[in-house]
């Protein structure tokens, strides 16, 4: 009988040993530093990616330019962003693109020095901004435009992303301010900023609607056959989402802060 015990499990081990791994696909996803992240990290310690046969490598943009130009480059095959990356690739650098729209308000704050009382007070100050044509931009000259303020009555200067205009900010006063979103807005207003506005109200205000934001973003030939790949990618994120809210968020943020998301998203 031990003999036949014996037997059995050499000879399910080695199954096992001979059984090829399921082949895993690598994707290379970019995203700007926050907390909307923390369902990747998630997916990434739970395996979730993994289960669906995928690798996935996620790296952080400096600015939009790095984002736009590496997935025109191919050095990265899905972006998490606001669409008005899509669109810029489209209609400057005429890269095919495809969009798989999805949606939330993004906790968008702007954020400004302790002395700015009202939006008015910007007048005659300077911005800080990404980049001069992206989407937390638009944000922020519609904010101040529907407080009567036109580009032509404040400069705009580009300073790279959430993490480079909270350190703008905090470090060169002459910087008014600025759209931020979690954990950055947080941190800006311990350094002694303050929020005067939100993204949500100021698309409230406009259309009744909040503003559509971090769709996945990948080239044009993701249409001819590849298309799976981005819907696997983003079914296991949402896994990962769905475990964190079922299970009051507890499981998940170990999960994250297991995998170092909680310390790479910035909190």
């Amino acid at each position: 009988m031990r003999g036949s015990l014996k037997a059995l499990m050499l000879g399910v081990a080695m199954a096992m040993m001979l059984t090829p791994a399921i082949a895993q696909t690598q994707l290379t996803v970019i995203v700007f530093p926050g907390v909307q992240n923390l369902p990747m990290f998630s997916a990434q310690a739970k395996g979730l990616f993994r289960k669906r046969g995928l690798a996935v490598d996620l790296k952080f943009t400096p600015n939009s330019e790095e984002l736009r130009n590496g997935l025109a480059e191919g050095r990265y095959q899905i972006a998490h962003s606001a669409v008005d990356n899509a669109f810029a690739m489209k209609d400057k650098a005429n890269v095919d693109i495809a969009v798989v729209l999805s949606g939330d308000d993004s906790f968008n704050r702007l954020i400004v020095q302790p002395e700015i009382n009202s939006l008015a007070d910007i007048k005659g100050k300077t911005v800080a901004v990404d980049a001069v044509n992206t989407a937390y931009a638009f944000q922020l000259y519609e904010m101040l435009r529907q407080k009567g303020l036109n580009k032509s009555d404040y400069e705009v200067k580009p300073v790279g992303g959430t993490g480079q205009r909270l350190e703008a900010m905090t470090k060169d006063k002459t910087y008014a301010a600025g759209m931020m979103n979690p954990p950055f807005s947080i941190r800006a207003e311990k350094a002694g900023l303050k929020a005067i506005d939100t993204g949500i109200q100021c698309a409230r205000r406009l259309s009744g609607l909040g503003r559509l934001c971090a769709p996945l973003v990948g080239r044009g030939e993701w249409r001819r056959g590849r298309q799976i790949r981005a819907g696997l990618h983003r079914r296991a994120a949402l896994d990962a989402r769905s475990q964190e809210q079922t299970r009051g968020g507890r499981a998940a943020h170990r999960a994250a802060e297991a995998a170092g998301g909680c310390r790479r998203a910035g909190l």
